[in-house]
């Protein structure tokens, strides 16, 4: 997965996005949104808070593969500060993110407006763009409720492999990991008809909003219509579903693997 030249390192921008792509984005079910939302967070705190696990892993990884495949992987850690280069595929993960919070923004003060003139007040809050999407306090109650969960999960789970983040710290490790071609941005003068090529926050968010991700409600309301179970129902989010968007780059994943 690779981007144009300066995508990356231009500032996070609700104009820089066609309306055609928000407008679909806005179509898009709270549940599938929010869950986006806590795993691309908990992947994000994951990875900043275990900088030097992600290193330690990172010099493992080189020690111990063949040296053809060693000199396929983007190794990204300067030796004499101890520094840890992001992968590009964790940058877009980011990048993706702070979009999506860009619209969770959005219908937090859609739902505090709707609440205040259900209560009869003539105020109303104006949507101000957000100068740092990634500081932003989520309103949503769905979201807190995924955070919730999350947390009571780490708290019965072995306090020492969740400290860092659990399966969060799983993800950032997969994404720790890339092919030096993985890591290069693209060309600008590629095959604009690529569909892997992702040169601008249009095609970032094109290549998130899925079938899966958008048309999730109108599947839970056929299962609905079916008469089928909450338990069915869940057994189907949980198996069927592919609404998480977690990037996977070649390397991580063909490191991690055939394991748990």
């Amino acid at each position: 997965m690779t981007t144009k030249s300066n995508f990356l390192d231009t500032p996070l921008k609700i104009s820089n996005v066609k309306q055609s792509n928000w407008d679909k984005l806005y179509k898009v079910s709270d549940y599938a949104l929010d869950y986006n939302l806590h795993l691309f967070k908990g992947i994000r705190d994951a990875r900043l808070n275990g900088q030097q696990e992600l290193l330690d892993f990172r010099r493992s990884i080189f020690d111990s593969v063949p040296e053809d495949y060693k000199k396929m992987l983007f190794y990204g850690i300067d030796d004499v500060t101890g520094t840890l280069e992001c992968t590009t595929t964790a940058r877009l993960q980011e990048r993706l993110l702070g979009l999506l919070i860009f619209e969770r923004h959005r219908r937090d003060i859609a739902l505090l407006n709707a609440l205040l003139a259900e209560g009869g007040s003539d105020k109303k809050v104006e949507t101000i763009e957000l100068g740092d999407p990634y500081v932003y306090e989520i309103k949503s109650v769905l979201f807190k409720g995924f955070q919730g969960r999350e947390e009571s999960d780490d708290n019965e789970g072995d306090k020492e492999k969740n400290k860092t983040g659990g399966k969060f710290m799983k993800f950032a490790m997969i994404q720790n990991l890339e092919f030096d071609y993985e890591h290069e941005l693209a060309d600008e003068e590629a095959d604009e008809e690529d569909s892997e090529e992702i040169r601008c926050d249009d095609d970032l968010l094109e290549q998130f909003l899925t079938d899966d991700i958008v048309s999730f409600n109108d599947s839970l309301k056929k299962l609905k219509i079916e008469g089928k179970s909450d338990d069915d129902i869940m057994k189907y989010i949980v198996e069927e579903c592919r609404i998480g968007k977690v990037f996977i780059p070649m390397a991580g994943g063909t490191i991690f693997s055939g394991e748990d």
